[in-house]
């Protein structure tokens, strides 16, 4: 059932120019770091990343002025067709780093799990906006919405892709303990997760490729042994870092970058480059940015004035949140290397266009109900 609100009325205020911000200072910096990345390795995917930004940008100012009940009533449709695209990427996706997660399609690579990020956002909060629960949720209560996310976050993991399933479960679960859950269910899905591990690692289902990258991980400031250089990705990235110092070296003066030891600098360690360019001020004012943009999507689900336009903005908030911990984290060597990129900062079409229909719908809240 659809509930239409009445009186809706434009606000374009203080918080909603502050997201609008936000926003434009990481899309410029990405862009502007992107260039640079493409100096170094002689390439050009900072042209195609101007046309995935345009897109983006149009699909976020249509979310934003879209009315919101039309959202919601398109949300199981879309949710079932990306279970649908990730069902066929197992079967005609192509394999890349051990992994199916694109379709190539006239030159372009589509990522269907990005996808998947916003529609288990609008999903989760869709279901526990008409839950109409007056207290804490229970277990029982969340077993379908639990059953919803499992099933892309299976398809994921069979491509595989640990980083995003990783991402969805603590995204889904995020907006569970901000609508409330009872401290007993949060104890048992705890436990579950602890049991699951050592099943997951002795089964098969964290594959052997993850395993030596958490190995490498436990071993990253050992001087490696063997000729194959095994784990120089995640070193490099650590030096890359470290060796910006506190003020960088420097536009297109990023020494890791130039000779490319830097695997991946356009998309996965994109903050490799920025940092060593940049320093520790620059990465503090990037960081700064992202916190700035999450903290006021976080307030726009506050104030707003129906639940389901809170989880919404709650569930954003969520997203860019663990998505940038887990880069930054990544790049820095404080976890293993997961395969994630940096939201509006990273190359890529589909992590790009998902992080701006993301936005547009907290922008759609803070417009409307701000």
């Amino acid at each position: 059932m659809i509930q239409y609100y009445q009186g809706r009325k434009w606000h374009f205020g203080v918080l909603s120019w502050g997201i609008l911000i936000a926003t434009s200072i990481l899309i410029l910096m990405g862009y502007a770091n992107l260039v640079n990345a493409d100096f170094y390795s002689q390439s050009a995917l900072h042209h195609k990343q101007a046309l995935w930004i345009l897109i983006g940008l149009l699909i976020m100012v249509g979310t934003t002025l879209i009315d919101r009940n039309v959202i919601e009533l398109f949300t199981d449709f879309f949710y079932w067709l990306v279970v649908i695209l990730l069902i066929f990427l197992l079967f005609f996706g192509r394999e890349l780093n051990y992994s199916k997660r694109w379709f190539f399609f006239l030159g372009m690579a589509i990522e269907p799990s990005e996808f998947a990020k916003p529609i288990i956002i609008l999903l989760v909060a869709k279901y526990l906006h008409y839950s109409r629960r007056s207290g804490s949720h229970t277990l029982k209560s969340l077993i379908w919405p639990i059953i919803l996310v499992l099933l892309p976050v299976f398809l994921i993991m069979a491509e595989p892709d640990l980083g995003t399933s990783v991402i969805l479960l603590l995204v889904a679960f995020s907006i569970f303990l901000f609508d409330g859950i009872h401290w007993r269910s949060l104890l048992i899905l705890f436990a579950l997760l602890v049991v699951f591990v050592p099943i997951a690692w002795y089964t098969g289902i964290i594959r052997d490729y993850q395993k030596v990258r958490i190995k490498i991980w436990l071993h990253l400031t050992d001087k490696p042994k063997d000729k194959r250089r095994t784990g120089m990705q995640p070193r490099q990235a650590l030096w890359a870092v470290g060796s910006g110092g506190l003020t960088g070296k420097g536009a297109r003066c990023a020494s890791q970058s130039r000779l490319k030891y830097l695997a991946e600098m356009h998309t996965d360690f994109i903050f490799g480059t920025f940092a060593e360019e940049r320093g520790f001020r620059g990465s503090m004012f990037l960081v700064l940015v992202y916190m700035a943009l999450i903290l006021m999507s976080l307030g726009a689900a506050v104030r707003a004035r129906e639940r389901f336009g809170a989880l919404i903005c709650a569930g954003a908030a969520f997203y860019l949140f663990w998505q940038s911990v887990f880069n930054l984290a990544m790049v820095t060597g404080l976890i293993p290397v997961v395969g994630l990129t940096l939201p509006l900062f990273s190359y890529g079409g589909s992590s790009m266009i998902t992080t701006l229909f993301t936005i547009g719908l907290v922008l759609n809240v803070s417009v409307f109900d701000g």
